[in-house]
């Protein structure tokens, strides 16, 4: 199986230029029309992104209710959303001869409950900065 990169860090806090490096590295992103990006890089999935935004309830900055995630994570219809993107990425992956993926989004350490089963056995890169530098 493909390996999954993902990248965990609340906003501002070095996720883009962190999903950058790992895609420099041969990690495969997604192809360029399914990515979210302008001059300041982000390298983020529209379909995660989308996806991520209706797991919140299209409020960007405030986390879910865990039972919430916990209850979406057990819908069929967010289930098969979730699987049909990352059984996408793995493909993709696989086509462009890359033995990983990488995702990113600042939201993703808000709704862990929803992904982390889904996952599987991703490899976790969290970034870590001073808060009052993400201010």
């Amino acid at each position: 199986m493909t390996s999954r990169i993902i990248i965990l860090g609340m906003f501002r806090s070095g996720t883009s230029i962190t999903a950058r490096l790992v895609q420099s590295w041969g990690a495969y992103a997604g192809p360029e029309s399914d990515l979210f990006g302008d001059r300041y890089g982000y390298l983020e999935h529209l379909g995660l992104q989308k996806l991520n935004d209706e797991l919140m309830d299209l409020k960007d900055r405030v986390p879910p209710v865990a039972e919430l995630l916990l209850e979406r994570s057990q819908d069929p219809q967010y289930m098969d959303r979730a699987m049909q993107l990352l059984d996408s990425m793995d493909r993709q992956a696989k086509e462009h001869a890359s033995i990983a993926w990488v995702w990113k989004d600042p939201r993703l350490p808000m709704l862990l409950p929803f992904w982390t089963n889904l996952w599987g056995n991703a490899i976790y890169v969290i970034t870590v900065r001073h808060p009052i530098e993400t201010i």
